[in-house]
């Protein structure tokens, strides 16, 4: 719907729910508007002129949350953020970061970015879903470079997956190129939420194509779903990892793989590179000790880099404990400001290392365990 004057936008529109089909998007041509947006689940605002400062809000404030993208704008007065990712923007007043998860910024400018939690790195959205038929990708790409997937909720169906919800590279043999990137950006996955019997999935991205950019995702097994089983257990929504890289020179920003039964990243590629990633571990665990990594860098990779790693604990079912939050396996990479966090659970629970045997236990008593750099 576009909008080209100052009547505040019907709220009710947007008042759907975190798994409603309905999506909307507010465009706004260029000029000064006193427009109460309502930004609710699955909205996009759009300026529509040619430069960030074309359209302008009057009185306006505007906080993120996992998913949202805040791209090309600027603004005059404060922000908050809680877990996203924001590019292109120019604040006026100090951006403050709350006290949920971590968030990324790139190409950005601020008079001040307040971060009083633990992880931040400084260097867009959801259509409508794409279900997953019948147990094959929702989106296949052969192995050609130059491919640009973006904008996209990939969902999964009641299958049985194999090679991924979202699959790049079909021989596991294309080098790629650094002139003719495969860019994926702002595509998000989730296993279960708005219905239940889905899966088991194995991976939701398969990456086998090197040259290729993971520009801004979330990849997701709910912990809850729609109707009246609300909360997730006893391993539901079945999906072993959030994403594996079977490729050399990849390269992800803004990273994020909740909740998945095993590692939530595999990493087998050399000349990885991650700026800013997020995971928690399953909730609903049932064991003494979860035996898999947020992060894992397989055996074989000789080069690997990785800034602003963060991973979160929340044994909410049983006093389950990881030995650490990051596995390098025998390697010995450049992992700088990794974090482990004891967010809630059962007494007893922790993550006993954040990379490898490095840094101390994140339990309730000490819920916060950094490690500059390995």
């Amino acid at each position: 719907m576009g909008m080209n004057g100052n009547d505040p936008a019907d709220s009710s529109m947007c008042n759907n729910g975190q798994f409603s089909n309905e999506r909307f998007a507010f465009m706004f041509t260029p000029g000064t508007y006193k427009a109460d947006v309502p930004v609710g689940f699955y909205t996009s605002v759009y300026g529509l002129g040619e430069s960030p400062t074309d359209t302008n809000f009057v009185g306006e404030k505007w906080c993120l949350t996992t998913t949202c993208c805040f791209l090309s704008t600027s603004s005059d007065a404060a922000g908050y953020a809680s877990r996203g990712w924001a590019s292109g923007i120019e604040e006026g007043g100090t951006v403050s970061f709350g006290s949920q998860p971590q968030f990324a910024v790139r190409s950005s400018s601020a008079s001040a970015f307040d971060m009083p939690v633990w992880n931040g790195v400084f260097a867009g959205v959801d259509g409508a879903p794409a279900p997953q038929w019948n147990g094959r990708p929702c989106v296949k790409v052969g192995d050609v470079g130059g491919v640009r997937v973006a904008g996209l909720l990939l969902e999964a169906g009641p299958w049985e997956t194999t090679g991924g919800m979202l699959q790049i590279g079909e021989t596991g043999k294309f080098e790629g190129s650094a002139a003719n990137l495969i860019v994926l950006s702002d595509v998000f996955a989730r296993v279960g939420g708005p219905t239940t019997g889905v899966g088991p999935v194995d991976t939701m991205f398969n990456v086998q194509s090197g040259f290729t950019v993971v520009d801004n995702t979330w990849l997701w097994r709910a912990d809850h779903n729609g109707g009246d089983d609300v909360l997730v257990k006893n391993s539901d929504n079945p999906v072993k990892n959030g994403i594996v890289v079977n490729a050399d020179d990849v390269f992800a920003y803004g990273l994020a793989a909740e909740h998945t039964t095993e590692d939530n990243v595999v990493w087998n590629g050399d000349r990885g590179t991650t700026f800013s990633y997020q995971a928690e571990i399953m909730y609903d665990y049932m064991e003494d000790e979860w035996p898999h990594s947020c992060y894992r860098i397989g055996e074989g990779v000789k080069d690997h880099k990785a800034t602003g790693l963060g991973c979160y604990s929340y044994f909410r079912d049983h006093a389950g404990s990881c030995a650490h939050g990051v596995d390098t396996g025998s390697g010995n990479f450049n992992i700088d400001k990794a974090v482990s966090v004891w967010l809630n659970g059962v007494d007893g629970s922790s993550i006993k290392n954040v990379i490898n045997n490095d840094g101390l236990v994140a339990e309730a008593e000490n819920p916060h365990q950094f490690y500059c750099s390995a």
